[in-house]
């Protein structure tokens, strides 16, 4: 009962924190001041009870360090969703009994939910590019005033980027300010920090205006923390991507 206790811990506070960083893209301390104590005092308990090894337990943690360190320092997460992975390495360093529901010989929880968070994150580039095509079929380059440097970074910008108005980029939170200008032009920015200052962006693009009459290239965005918790939900499967590569005979 231990494991999916913690199982709980985990899932309940991505998801808590899931709904507040939708809402205002802020994720209060409090969710991690909550989960980290009960989620050490159930890791604890299981390794004193010898359900869990303590080397099984470091590994665990270690692997979460890693992969929230290493995607922190490229940009792609913020500190919240460090802390998140964190949790899941913590919490889940087996996973509970009776999963997963499906093979996964490599047996790490936190490693198939990092693996599934890009399983669980697919659909919105698909989504995005079909978007630009149309664009592309009615006679309009959705890229255009935009100075792209190669042609691989046009096919990035077309599978993370759409054209919205400044007025819809101040409006709301579902898009991410995808160029900035530098020496006057207009620069896209392929894979913008996760933690920029967005205020500091949005105020440039609209006190230049005039350049941005066709519009902002922007990343159409759901937190991250959202796709996290869809890929720790899918950890009762196991490892999405193992299953993809390896099927069952």
């Amino acid at each position: 009962m231990l494991d999916w206790a913690g199982f709980a811990v985990a899932l309940t506070a991505l998801s808590a924190a899931s709904i507040f960083d939708l809402k205002s893209r802020l994720i209060p301390d409090y969710i991690w001041l909550l989960s980290y104590p009960p989620a050490a005092i159930l890791l604890a308990l299981q390794i004193i009870n010898g359900d869990v090894q303590p080397i099984h337990a470091a590994v665990s943690a270690a692997a979460a360090a890693g992969f929230s360190l290493a995607f922190y320092f490229a940009g792609l997460i913020g500190a919240a969703d460090l802390f998140a992975m964190l949790l899941i390495g913590v919490s889940l360093p087996r996973y509970p009994r009776g999963l997963p529901l499906l093979p996964d010989p490599i047996g790490m929880p936190v490693f198939a939910a990092v693996c599934n968070t890009a399983v669980s994150s697919i659909p919105l580039p698909i989504m995005t590019l079909a978007r630009n095509i149309a664009c592309i079929l009615r006679g309009r380059d959705p890229l255009s005033g935009v100075n792209a440097k190669s042609r691989l970074e046009r096919i990035i910008l077309l599978m993370t980027t759409v054209k919205v108005s400044v007025d819809d980029l101040k409006r709301g939170l579902i898009y991410f300010p995808a160029e900035r200008i530098i020496d006057g032009k207009r620069t896209p920015v392929v894979f913008m920090r996760a933690e920029q200052d967005l205020d500091s962006i949005i105020s440039e693009i609209e006190n230049n205006r005039e350049l941005f009459v066709d519009g902002v290239l922007a990343s159409p965005t759901a937190p991250m923390i959202l796709y996290m918790t869809a890929g720790l939900a899918l950890t009762v499967l196991g490892n999405i991507i193992w299953g993809i590569l390896h099927p069952a005979p």
